[in-house]
């Protein structure tokens, strides 16, 4: 490890990988690569492995790990899971050799704050899944919402063209209006999920 790492990481058993996977698939197949080499590098210069309780006092292998994917907002919830399973393909290898030793994988496609709503749209007799969101850089007093109908997201890598986009990579949703400081929980997805996950079992 270098010194930032031995210094800031060599303590913790539970790691959190965050990417955005939007991005990457909006550059087609050459950016999911790269993204998937990045992935794997991070991979090589940890420690990974169950820990007993005197490892875990002194020098703690990392025990469980979460791979989340940003921006799960801007398509719709039956999307949510071919993200995750992407994800998941993308570290196939990795995966099978963090589960023999012992660790706790998941992967979760998530927003910290969701800037969108969910929307069905009837065509032609068929209920089609969109979200709807009010794009950033529009004066206070304009109501400029859209309604986005994503195309299929890729399961695996092998789904992606090489210059096919996702066509949301130019969009950016303003968070909601009503929210108050202090009074309201910001609207997520599945941040709840990613707590339970690294420390569900630390507060029982």
């Amino acid at each position: 490890m270098t010194p930032f790492l031995t210094d800031f990481f060599s303590g913790c058993s539970r790691q959190v990988i965050l990417v955005d996977l939007v991005n990457a698939v909006n550059g087609g197949k050459e950016e999911v690569n790269k993204l998937q080499q990045i992935l794997k590098n991070v991979f090589k210069i940890h420690d990974y492995g169950s820990n007993n309780w005197l490892r875990r006092l002194i020098n703690p292998n990392i025990e469980k790990i979460l791979v989340a994917t940003s921006k799960a907002d801007l398509l719709p919830p039956d999307q949510h899971r071919k993200m995750q399973l992407l994800l998941s393909s993308l570290l196939t290898n990795e995966i099978d050799t963090l589960k023999q030793k012992g660790c706790s994988y998941n992967a979760l496609a998530i927003s910290s704050i969701r800037a969108t709503e969910n929307r069905v749209i009837s065509e032609n007799g068929h209920d089609i899944q969109a979200v709807c969101g009010r794009l950033e850089q529009v004066a206070d007093d304009q109501e400029n919402w859209v309604t986005v109908i994503p195309a299929d997201f890729p399961e695996s890598v092998k789904q992606l063209e090489v210059k096919n986009g996702h066509g949301l990579q130019n969009l950016k949703f303003s968070p909601p209006q009503n929210w108050r400081l202090g009074k309201d929980a910001l609207p997520h997805i599945r941040m709840d999920q990613v707590i339970d996950f690294l420390v569900g079992d630390l507060m029982g």
